[in-house]
Parts: structure tokens; C-alpha cells; sequence
């Protein structure tokens, strides 16, 4: 579908298309058109853009190590569960538009059922400016393995441009913190090495399940 002159996914809305879906959005240039994908109907009242998604399977991959610092980007003409990156640039516009940004896992088996999800304003963590190793962030919802809390801190890690955002839920400190039975150096939302992630949660029980990143707004 083509929406005029939109940069996201809420602009699109606002514009009157309510199917998700994949459609034309504008880069910086009006000719400059990329595919892009859509969330209407997974939590009603948001409209949420698609700017990462990666498989367990491509853990190894620049594109899915990489931390939101680096401008690098995948397939970012082509949306895809497991390997699709857009560029940083492109990440921006999108953020211009957005509020908020969510982690989904496994989005097209799962949709939102807010099991192993996270959902967070970009005033009180921005993946396109943090860099920092633990720091206590208030997120508006997490849930991992089934343990949840609302408004409350969880720690996240992303350095450099070689870490890619994390939350490790093998360790303590903020009000969300370590998990029973977490392996040791347990990632979960990304930054996945050989053997630091769990079956049990949604994002890396098997190869094919994919972590996704949102960037969004209330309609």
C-alpha cells in the first residue's frame, strides 16, 4: 500500500489506513520511498513501526550485534522477522514520530500477549542515545518469563557501538530485578552470544524466534 508523504507508521494512520501491513513510507528526500511494516491491531490505541527484528539464528551477524549507535542497516527495503534492520537515519524519522518504543518476541507466532515484552517512553531510555553498562531505566511494562511489573526500573546494557541493547536477568539492582533460575549472563531482548540465552523465554527458544523492535505512539 502507498501512504502520501508519510515518515510512520502513525502518520499513516492518521492519513486513514487502518490494515497493518506494509507500506510506502518517505525518507528525507519525497522520492526516496522505503517499505516499511505496520502495527494497528496488536494493542489497540498505539500505531507501531517495525525498525529491527532479528532470529536466534543470526545472533552472529553484524547487523544483529551491532548496539543503536551504529548506522549500519539489513534488507531495509525488504521488512522481514529475521533479518531486517533500517538504518540509524532512518531509525530517526521514525523516532520524530514516535513516543515510545516496545520489544516484541516471536511477533508473528505471538502477537502481543505481553508475555516476554517490554514497552518504554523514549524520554526515560532512548536506544538511539544510551550507552551505558546497568543503568536503572523506568520502563512502562516488562515482563520476562511471566514475571512482570508497571512502571518500575529494569537495567539495560548497550556500549559502544559493538553491544547491542540488553537487559540481563541473571542480575540484581533495580526494582526489576534478577530471575530465578536465570542462567549466568542471561540476555533477553537482545545482545544473544553462544550460549547466554534461555529456551524458556520467548525470543531464543528456538533458532527461528525473533526479537522485534517497535518505535510507536498513542492514536
Amino acid at each position: 500500500m502507498i501512504s502520501q508523504k508519510t515518515k510512520s507508521c502513525l502518520e499513516a494512520w492518521k492519513q486513514g489506513w487502518r490494515a497493518s501491513g506494509l507500506y510506502f513510507m518517505q525518507g528525507r528526500s519525497e522520492c526516496l520511498l522505503y517499505e516499511m511494516l505496520c502495527d494497528f491491531s496488536s494493542e489497540p490505541g498505539w500505531a507501531w513501526t517495525l525498525v529491527f527484528s532479528q532470529s536466534l539464528q543470526r545472533r552472529g551477524e553484524a547487523f544483529a550485534k551491532r548496539s543503536f549507535l551504529w548506522k549500519g542497516f539489513k534488507n531495509h527495503r525488504n521488512p522481514n522477522w529475521e533479518r531486517y534492520r533500517i538504518g540509524r537515519s532512518r531509525m530517526r524519522i521514525v523516532k520524530e514520530q514516535s513516543s515510545h518504543w516496545r520489544i516484541t518476541c516471536d511477533f508473528p507466532t505471538h502477537g502481543v500477549d505481553y508475555r516476554d515484552y517490554v514497552r518504554a517512553s523514549f524520554e526515560n531510555l532512548d536506544p538511539l542515545k544510551y550507552e551505558a553498562s546497568g543503568e536503572c531505566r523506568e520502563m512502562e511494562y516488562i515482563n520476562i518469563r511471566g514475571r512482570n511489573c508497571t512502571q518500575c526500573t529494569a537495567a539495560w546494557w548497550q556500549t559502544d557501538t559493538s553491544q547491542q541493547l540488553s537487559h540481563f536477568s541473571d542480575l540484581d539492582g533495580c526494582q526489576f530485578g534478577k530471575i530465578d533460575g536465570s542462567l549466568d549472563n542471561e540476555a533477553n531482548f537482545g545482545g544473544y552470544w553462544k550460549n547466554n540465552f534461555s529456551s524458556e523465554f520467548r525470543c531464543s527458544s528456538e533458532e527461528t524466534s525473533s526479537t522485534n523492535y517497535w518505535f510507536g505512539s498513542k492514536i
